[in-house]
Order: structure tokens, then sequence, then C-alpha cells
């Protein structure tokens, strides 16, 4: 019996099928992965319209420095969450600067150990500090990370220049 072609390639198979496409997305490659395991641009590739228009390299003086991405990276991971990233929110807002694990569990509609994770979560990850007192833990946001973050966020302003 012969077998009937059923859209998918049959498993094992290194054959490139007809049709199929390169990973090219317009005249950039957008990615490669060098030995390190670092994302680096690719430049342009040669198109014979582009001969006589040589492009200018773009000015970088605000992007992170090589190596702060690896340290930087835990940090927006753990804010990956939308729940941490409200954690985060209503700590950082609290009035006296810290507040009661009791005030941070009865303002979603989660368990308590589903909050105390995403609280170890963002301990761990260094944005938040953690002091008991008797039966709770008052939570206050580490200003030094915070700033970091936002350092990211917000470069420096750039000087504009009247054309």
């Amino acid at each position: 019996m012969e077998a009937t072609y059923s859209g998918t390639r049959p498993v094992g198979s290194t054959r490139r099928w007809a049709g199929a496409k390169s990973i090219r997305h317009g005249p950039w490659d957008l990615r490669r992965f060098d030995k390190a395991a670092r994302v680096t641009a690719v430049s342009p590739t040669a198109n014979s319209t582009d001969k006589g228009n040589a492009l200018t390299a773009p000015n970088l003086s605000g992007a992170l420095p090589a190596g702060e991405e690896l340290a930087l990276a835990p940090l927006f991971k753990a804010l990956a969450d939308p729940v941490r990233l409200r954690l985060l929110s209503m700590i950082s807002a609290a009035e006296e600067g810290e507040i009661c694990v009791c005030y941070l569990t009865e303002a979603f509609d989660l368990t308590a150990p589903t909050i105390s994770y995403h609280l170890k979560t963002l301990r761990k990850a260094g944005l938040i500090h953690g002091e008991r007192r008797g039966t709770w833990i008052y939570y206050r946001a580490v200003p030094e990370m915070l700033a970091r973050l936002s350092a990211v966020l917000h470069p420096p302003a750039r000087m504009t220049t009247d054309r």
C-alpha cells in the first residue's frame, strides 16, 4: 500500500521540502548567536540598489555596557509576571515605605502560598527586602535596584540638534 501525503514531513527526515522558506526577514538577518551565546546584530545584506549609499553607524552612547545585560536580565525576568509586577508596585508605593504581607494577600484573589512564592522570587532577585516582626513580614523596595531598572528604561536625554 502506498503512503499518502499528510502535510507533515516524516519523522527523522532531513530533506528540505519544496517551497520551504529560509529564515530571513527583509534585508536584515534578525540575529546570529556566536560561541558565547550572546545575540549580536548582523549588518544588512548587500543590495544592488544600495551600492552607492553608505550606511552610518548609529550613536549608541546611551546603550547598556557589554556584560550589564547578564546582571539585569534576572531582574527583568522577576518582573515578567503580572502578579509580581503589581506586588512590587504596591510595595514601592506604600506610604511608610513598607507594607505588611497581610495587606498584600488581601489585594489579590490568590492563595497565601502563591503570594509568598511571588514575594520570594522578588526577594531572590534583590528587588525587595523583608523584615519579620512577630507573625508578619514587612516588605520594602530596594531603591538602588529600582534605580538600576529605571536607568535602563530611561536612558540619558539625547542632545538634539536643529536641522
